[in-house]
């Protein structure tokens, strides 16, 4: 072999074992940011309590054929602890059936589910102030979880919901809007390009989904718990760049990447593209309902959407020089930046003891010319001789 093709071969080599490198780490984040096993058997069996509370016979909302059913990060698995607090954001609807949607008062909507939960002495001590869309209960140290009231909308047919808005403050009163928490989640599935479609429950509680594990997720839904927790580190407010936003973005711009540093790359140089083409504020709208722009706070307040798109554009290019990187130290640098100290630091410590383990074991190799650790045997690797506590080679 010429030393030319010899240097192209391992330059190859070791831009495979960086790329593995880097996905060991984002795995490892992910499994910090989501739902423990302990955790998620907690938030399954209050949410299978207070759905039971909603639902039951005796209930005040037993005639309005009650429908219970998760949403949001907790239905396609992309929960993500938030940065500085101990909460997980966790949500369910509770889905009405309502005869004349349009006459009906939104708030008086919300209150009607807030006394059905208040009449419950021990979640009565769980509820906060009724707000502006939905109830909350507050489950210390743990999670909250935000129940959305929901009736069908009876035009577009289908799994399509009406939800109360925000306060109307020009016309004086409380608004719907349109969405649709089922086919939504269903279409992000579809997305991951492992669509398992399950056919919802007409009436009751329907199960939550069952926990995946990090490894066994698509690369979009850890792409997402990624996005999600830069969110949380860039921006002041979270609250300002939805995750639904984000998650939308994201799975319009994936197209089947079987890395995680794949994924991220491709969907960030996508969002930067689109955003670049045009001096308007972007549209996003919910997929599987057009009359649902999730982009409104952008438009309500352009300067959101300019912060945006600085940070964003920012995030590409940190993320790409990333990209060229090599050795712990200075791709863990950058991954403080991305996903906070604290996650990043403890994710490292473990590799690293995990790295130590693997050479007690004789099952440590590093790639020549490369540098690269990696488990992995071949003919361009050399075993890592293990070291006993007497500082004999064996």
């Amino acid at each position: 072999m010429s030393t030319t093709m010899l240097d192209k071969s391992m330059s190859a080599d070791y831009s495979i074992a960086a790329s593995q490198l880097l996905d060991e780490l984002l795995y490892r984040i992910c499994e910090k940011l989501q739902l423990s096993d302990s955790q998620y058997r907690l938030a399954e069996e209050r949410y299978n309590a207070i759905g039971d509370w909603l639902a039951k016979e005796d209930s005040s909302l037993h005639v309005y054929n009650p429908r219970i059913y998760p949403q949001g990060s907790l239905k396609i698995g992309t929960t993500v602890k938030p940065e500085g607090r101990e909460e997980f954001d966790l949500d369910l609807v509770c889905e009405l059936t309502i005869v004349d949607v349009k006459q009906s008062d939104p708030y008086a909507f919300i209150k009607v589910v807030y006394d059905r939960i208040a009449s419950n002495n021990t979640y009565k001590k769980l509820l906060v102030p009724l707000k502006k869309r939905c109830v909350r209960l507050k489950y210390a140290r743990d999670f909250h979880l935000d129940i959305l009231p929901a009736c069908p909308d009876t035009d577009d047919g289908g799994t399509c919901v009406w939800v109360p808005n925000k306060y109307d403050k020009v016309n004086n009163r409380w608004n719907w809007t349109a969405s649709n928490p089922i086919g939504y989640a269903d279409w992000f599935e579809s997305r991951t390009k492992l669509y398992r479609y399950e056919k919802e429950a007409a009436e009751g509680i329907t199960p939550m989904p069952k926990p995946e594990h990090v490894y066994n997720k698509s690369p979009l839904k850890l792409t997402v718990q990624l996005l999600k927790r830069w969110r949380d580190i860039a921006f002041e407010k979270r609250d300002d760049i939805p995750s639904i936003i984000l998650t939308t973005l994201a799975a319009k711009k994936y197209s089947g990447e079987s890395t995680i540093t794949d994924c991220l790359t491709a969907i960030l140089n996508g969002i930067v593209a689109e955003i670049s083409q045009t001096n308007e504020i972007i549209y996003v709208l919910n997929p599987t309902n057009a009359k649902e722009n999730l982009s409104e706070k952008w438009h309500n307040n352009p300067d959101l959407y300019s912060n945006f798109c600085m940070k964003v554009r920012q995030f590409n290019e940190h993320w790409i020089n990333l990209l060229h990187l090599s050795g712990l130290p200075n791709i863990s640098n950058e991954l403080y930046s991305f996903f906070g100290k604290d996650v990043v630091r403890r994710i490292i410590a473990e590799y690293i003891q995990s790295i130590g383990n693997n050479r007690a074991k004789g099952n440590l190799n590093i790639i020549k010319n490369a540098g690269i650790l990696t488990t992995s045997s071949s003919a361009k690797t050399i075993p890592v001789r293990r070291n006993t506590f007497y500082g004999t080679e064996v």
